[in-house]
């Protein structure tokens, strides 16, 4: 949960896709619903599955790339607010709801 957050009504994803890691899963079980955040490689792409529990906000973290969600630029999503690519970084506030993306990291 953020520092300030009141029983996770706002959180920040921030996965890290470590070099010979193929996957991660986690879940957490907050008193809002479950917290979720599944990623997999697929080849240079990276499949990322997350849930955002109701009357919950989250802060997505990802390296510099191209994201998009369920097909579609991120940026036309529902629930996808305020991309902000700066400093390496793409940021972007996310509402309730699952969310499907998928991350093509910047070439290095």
């Amino acid at each position: 949960p953020d520092a300030d957050a009141t029983g996770f009504d706002r959180f920040t994803f921030q996965p890290q896709f470590l070099e010979g890691l193929g996957w991660a899963r986690c879940a957490y079980r907050s008193v809002r619903g479950p917290v979720r955040c599944d990623w997999k490689r697929e080849g240079a792409r990276v499949a990322l599955d997350l849930d955002v529990p109701v009357n919950s906000s989250a802060t997505l973290v990802l390296p510099a790339g191209v994201l998009s969600e369920n097909g579609r630029p991120a940026a036309a999503a529902d629930g996808v607010e305020g991309i902000v690519t700066r400093g390496g970084r793409v940021t972007c506030r996310l509402g309730s709801g699952q969310y499907r993306f998928v991350f093509t990291p910047s070439a290095e």
